[in-house]
């Protein structure tokens, strides 16, 4: 933890009917000075960890004085607007000292995340202040909490408090908790070094500092403690799989990596596009953007970590959207673009007796066609040298996000489009009650759901004997996935009965699996439908449709695109290549109301 102190000047104004309130110009961007170092800390790149870090007296969180409520940036300067919400001894002795003119100082607490250093003889502008070097410039703190303290560095700044009158105890009430608020310190800090792992007293300073717990510590401790090798942890901190977990929790999602990705990811998880861009290309950051854009962009490494992260969001995105269609299609493949033929078997292969003389009679092995084919689906998008500029993140993430989301709402719209509206077999309609697709009037009840599951049952092979394959998904628009729930899941049914009569046993508990699917009752669809339902036979057994993937490839292809020889960026593009048919109707039996 780093503490970057500030002057405060501490004006009063009373106000019974509220919290004291304090207004803090908690950094200008000023130079400040520690030992022979200088420093600057630009205002802009200030992250706060949450919206209400607390307000705490000399950097211990356990001498409390109030929250922030707002956390900006106004006229180059840093405000922290809070309010005196904490009843402690030193909430006390800093409204009373204030009260009384003491002329109270800030101290923000965080973490510097980056920093630049600025050589003997070179300038930093730091939004129109041109700094002389040497000097460090602080471009990316994250902010933990503000502390009120008696020195600071930077007396440029002020702080206004509109207080109310605050209850004083007596005076030996405070002093009783002075007394064991010091008893418990001593405590706490005689317990971090009985828990010490060895040659870790820097650690030891840092907790005391820091007002850690003795378990924060151990478990510091620990961490610091367990052997790994330096190249690989070195490795892990500049590998692609850090880039790509940093742009994934941008997306929104948690990446699954090893815990030194992770905590190294962490390092950077603030960070913006620039910094993003500078880090995977391995070109250090200047403040002339044209020449270390030029030389970012045409680094390999950029190249491959950016389609890496792109990669990795868009995927995760198409595999986080529902995938009903997965249990109702057969899922199959085809080796290219023409169209490919499947076959159903209209098979007699009954075992017969064998003749005299030992002859064994052939089986018979009719089939009919259908007809499959794959088409591309694509889209195009890039990061380009504006987007960097402007710090934009969100052309890493949110793009790559809504592709992947894109392409997984293509494969859902296709496959339910077709599920609802399949053309006609021989100029009668797929649904239709000649061939056993459709019973009408039966809307979806315990009896109407046993009688289709007989009937699909009853459905025959074309040498008449049974075709033998029971339904085992139960697909419904989302307005009766309730009622399905209840008709597959309940163990026991009511049997109207009222004296104490055991309720009857469920005949469809376990039989069906449900797939409640929204598009079956989106307007947009033709044949749509809110009280429609289903029977469908596992499509391994017998398929009612098919999707098909080029060479297998179920999910989206991403690829890095060429860009016109007057853009500078990166484009891409992803793509996927499948195609939807319908197959065997004695895969599917359609009820409805």
């Amino acid at each position: 933890m780093e503490y970057i102190q500030s002057a405060l000047k501490v004006d009063f104004a009373f106000d019974d009917g509220e919290l004291p309130k304090i207004r803090m110009i908690a950094n200008t961007g000023a130079v400040m000075s520690f030992g022979k170092k200088k420093y600057a800390l630009d205002v802009e790149r200030v992250a706060p960890k949450n919206e209400k870090i607390p307000i705490v007296y000399g950097h211990n969180l356990e001498r409390g004085i109030g929250h922030a409520e707002k956390i900006y940036v106004e006229d180059g300067k840093l405000v922290v607007e809070g309010v005196v919400s904490r009843e402690t001894p030193w909430a006390r002795d800093f409204v009373a000292g204030a009260r009384n003119g003491f002329p109270w100082q800030a101290s923000v607490g965080g973490i510097v995340d980056e920093t630049t250093k600025i050589k003997d003889g070179e300038t930093y502008d730091l939004h129109g202040a041109i700094l002389p070097g040497p000097i460090e410039i602080i471009d990316h703190f994250t902010l933990y909490e503000v502390s009120v303290v008696e020195f600071g560095a930077d007396e440029a700044t002020e702080t206004t408090v509109a207080q109310k009158e605050l209850p004083m105890e007596n005076h030996e009430n405070e002093l009783n908790a002075f007394r064991e608020e010091q008893a418990r310190e001593l405590e706490r800090v005689a317990e971090i070094r009985a828990r010490s792992q060895g040659n870790d007293e820097a650690l030891q300073a840092r907790a005391i500092r820091e007002g850690w717990t003795p378990d924060q510590f151990e478990l510091e401790a620990l961490r610091a403690a367990r052997v790994a090798p330096a190249v690989a942890v070195e490795n892990d901190v500049d590998g692609p799989e850090v880039f790509e977990a940093v742009a994934l929790r941008a997306a929104g999602f948690e990446p699954k990596y090893n815990e030194r990705v992770l905590e190294a990811a962490d390092k950077l998880e603030r960070c913006g596009l620039r910094e993003f861009v500078a880090r995977a290309s391995g070109v250090p950051y200047q403040r002339d953007q044209n020449e270390w854009l030029r030389a970012a962009f045409s680094t390999h490494n950029l190249d491959y970590v950016l389609s890496r992260s792109v990669n990795a969001i868009l995927l995760e995105s198409f595999n986080y959207v529902d995938a009903g269609w997965k249990k109702v299609f057969k899922v199959g493949t085809v080796s290219d673009f023409k169209t490919a033929q499947r076959y159903r078997l209209n098979s007699d292969l009954t075992y017969q007796p064998l003749a005299d003389g030992g002859n064994i009679k052939h089986g018979e092995i009719s089939d009919e066609a259908f007809d499959v084919k794959a088409d591309t689906r694509a889209i195009m998008f890039s990061i380009t040298r504006k987007d960097v500029i402007n710090d934009d993140l969100g052309a890493l993430t949110e793009l790559p996000r809504q592709f992947g989301y894109a392409a997984a709402e293509t494969i859902n719209q296709a496959c339910w489009n077709l599920f609802m509206n399949p053309a006609p077999v021989g100029g009668t309609a797929f649904y239709h009650a000649t061939p056993g697709t459709l019973k009408a009037n039966c809307p979806l009840n315990l009896e109407n759901l046993g009688a289709a599951r007989a009937a699909f049952v009853s459905k025959k092979k074309n040498n008449g004997s049974p075709l033998g394959i029971p339904p085992t998904l139960l697909v419904v628009p989302t307005a009766l996935e309730d009622k399905a729930l209840m008709l597959t899941k309940a163990t026991l049914l009511n049997n109207g009965a009222t004296d104490s009569t055991p309720a009857d046993f469920n005949p469809n508990y376990g039989r069906f699996q449900v797939v409640a699917v929204p598009y079956l009752g989106y307007a947009n669809f033709t044949n749509y439908s809110d009280t429609s339902w289903y029977l469908c036979a596992d499509p391994r057994r017998v398929a009612a449709f098919e999707i098909a993937f080029l060479n297998g490839k179920t999910a989206p292809t991403v690829e890095r695109a060429d860009s016109a020889f007057d853009t500078l960026g990166i484009q891409y593009r992803a793509y996927i290549d499948f195609g939807v048919s319908r197959q065997d109707q004695r895969g599917i039996l359609k009820c409805t109301a």
